[in-house]
């Protein structure tokens, strides 16, 4: 799980679609999170330039421009409550940490961190619609919050609002145009509702800025495999497993691409007079 603070990364929604995709790098409960991240509160447009799912919490209010983060509550009175929900989000008490992030919003509303956090913590609990306002009331403070509209716009896909969740993919991208997960995630839009063409520039994009992004090039090898780009998907399939030997989905891929080049290769040998 990414616990915000200073670099954020993505938070993941698994989606079912007609093949397999990889998760979503967006915020969504039943999905995977990274290790905890820490952000520099002076920082604009506060997203991450990795590419990995994983949602992330603020551990620093940051409104003040100048302020920076410390976890002395003498220095900064918020501090006790922004660690308090780190603390209880990092062992899994989501609950707990809404509690904290509660009482932050309500000494100071414009605290985005705090919006964010809570909104992520929300989302972690199944609790959607609290989660879209608190993504909501973030962006309304900090309009180029990449990771917020990242994270959002992966709740409203998870509500099939295609639309919506890609004009907060594209808004992260204006952000930070070298956002691998955002790439990753306009293209499962398209894949989820059977746009594969117009879903593998999103992906090629995605692997391109992070070679290391293994959910997007599982999602462009499986995108080449359904198009019948057979050597492009094992390729792409074979990278992932390289790194992620476990990955199933990946592996399953992989053998029916085999299969499929095999069968090709013997069709094509010549037969004797």
């Amino acid at each position: 799980m990414n616990l915000k603070g200073s670099t954020r990364s993505l938070c993941s929604l698994r989606l079912a679609g007609v093949w397999a995709l990889a998760v979503l790098s967006g915020c969504h409960p039943s999905g995977s999170e990274q290790s905890p991240k820490t952000q520099d509160p002076t920082t604009s447009n506060r997203a991450p330039s990795s590419a990995s799912a994983g949602a992330t919490l603020s551990k620093a209010p940051t409104n003040s421009a100048t302020k920076t983060f410390s976890l002395d509550a003498t220095e900064d009175p918020s501090a006790t409550l922004h660690k308090a929900g780190f603390d209880a989000a990092a062992r899994g008490d989501f609950a707990g940490a809404v509690e904290e992030f509660k009482k932050l919003i309500q000494t100071n509303p414009q605290d985005e961190e705090a919006q964010f956090n809570l909104g992520y913590a929300y989302s972690r609990l199944g609790r959607r619609e609290e989660a879209i306002h608190h993504y909501e009331e973030c962006l309304k403070w900090v309009p180029g919050y990449a990771e917020a509209h990242n994270n959002l716009g992966n709740l409203l896909v998870g509500k099939k609002e295609f639309e919506a969740g890609l004009m907060h993919f594209r808004k992260a991208l204006e952000s930070q145009p070298e956002n691998s997960g955002a790439q990753n995630n306009i293209g499962k839009v398209f894949a989820l509702q059977s746009k594969l063409l117009e879903a593998i520039p999103y992906f090629q994009a995605a692997v391109q800025l992070n070679p290391r992004n293994y959910e997007a090039r599982y999602n462009l090898g499986n995108a080449y495999l359904s198009t019948g780009q057979y050597e492009e998907a094992r390729k792409e399939l074979d990278a992932v497993l390289e790194e992620n030997p476990g990955m199933e989905p990946a592996r399953k891929g992989l053998q029916r691409v085999q299969a499929i080049l095999a069968q090709r290769a013997g069709q094509a040998k010549p037969t004797r007079p």
